[in-house]
């Protein structure tokens, strides 16, 4: 381990001590599970991951001059990406996971692979600022919680509007970019990316572009509802509508994207707006540690079924291919 990685780790662990400061300990004591909604923060966390694999193959397809592979290898190393994530930012491996991927197991052009899941990526963050204008308004009693769900709702309503007539031409504008930046004197020394790759010319069409645009907005949902799965496993009083604007804010924490599966930054993040929104700082605490417990459980065992289901897999095929 380097000492970059070392200090990243001390820096994770001193920001995550700090939740411990804010709050009474002594909680932690009487901390209960009710598991009937840990089911539900499985369910919703699997079928974000599903929804997610099912965006970045959508792009993939879109771009590839051939046929690509089915759906369950899109899978298997999207969880992989999420698996590293808790030991490197998770940007850092949602990127280069799958851009690995691509370019070593779907013979993808570097430059295709990078922009497939920089697409991907940036796909969230569209949702994320349509959404964290009106969540924020929210938290900070600025406005109601009827008038931010209707400012939230024009604002989503508004960019799929723009999505569904400039879809494509935001597609030129980004591919441009990525051009120009691929064509840079040191990100060629930094990465073997051939001329004519840089010239490469992509089209995801107006509808298929539209289509992944709305599924972004599934898997936001899913994690609202992850969110509140969370809170009511853990016994914390966080409505639905509470929770479907509370997590555009946490969210902004995790633009500090500095420390190994935001350890201690989601946290923190995470105790700030529930002391915004009004929640008892015993269930802060309460939440902001159990949230981690009960997330990392549930991807590991995510992990541990989809090995299991490839194993099964693979022996079925085996077995098949012997009778």
């Amino acid at each position: 381990m380097g000492w970059r990685t070392l200090g990243k780790w001390i820096f994770a662990l001193g920001l995550f001590a700090m939740v411990f400061f804010l709050g009474d300990v002594r909680e932690l004591l009487h901390l209960q599970v009710a598991w009937i909604f840990v089911f539900g923060i499985l369910f919703s966390t699997f079928m974000f991951i599903l929804l997610h694999a099912l965006r970045w193959k959508k792009i993939v397809d879109a771009i590839s001059e051939k046929q690509g592979a089915g759906f369950f290898p899109f899978y298997k190393w999207m969880i992989h990406s999420y698996t590293l994530s808790y030991i490197m930012p998770r940007d850092l491996s949602l990127l280069s996971v799958r851009t690995y991927y691509l370019k070593q197991y779907q013979n993808l052009s570097l430059s295709a692979s990078l922009f497939s899941v920089t697409l991907d990526r940036l796909l969230d963050f569209i949702i994320f600022f349509a959404v964290v204008v009106p969540s924020c308004l929210f938290i900070l009693k600025v406005l109601s919680p009827v008038a931010s769900l209707v400012l939230m709702g024009i604002s989503i309503g508004a960019l799929l509007l723009i999505l569904r007539w400039k879809g494509e031409y935001t597609i030129r504008l980004l591919l441009h970019a990525h051009r120009k930046i691929l064509a840079m004197p040191f990100m060629k020394k930094r990465m073997k990316v051939g001329k004519n790759e840089t010239q490469m010319d992509y089209s995801l069409g107006r509808g298929t572009f539209f289509t992944i645009s709305t599924w972004t907005i599934g898997a936001y949902l899913l994690l609202v509802l992850r969110f509140f799965f969370t809170g009511m496993a853990l016994n914390v009083n966080v409505s639905l509508l509470q929770s479907l604007f509370i997590l555009p804010v946490i969210q902004i924490s995790g633009l500090i994207n500095i420390t190994p599966g935001g350890l201690g930054v989601l946290e923190l993040g995470s105790w700030g707006a529930l002391h915004l929104l009004g929640i008892p700082k015993d269930q802060i605490l309460r939440f902001v540690f159990g949230q981690r417990i009960l997330l990392t459980a549930v991807l590991l065992l995510l992990i541990l079924l989809n090995h299991l289901f490839f194993i099964l897999k693979n022996k079925w095929q085996w077995m098949g291919q012997r009778g």
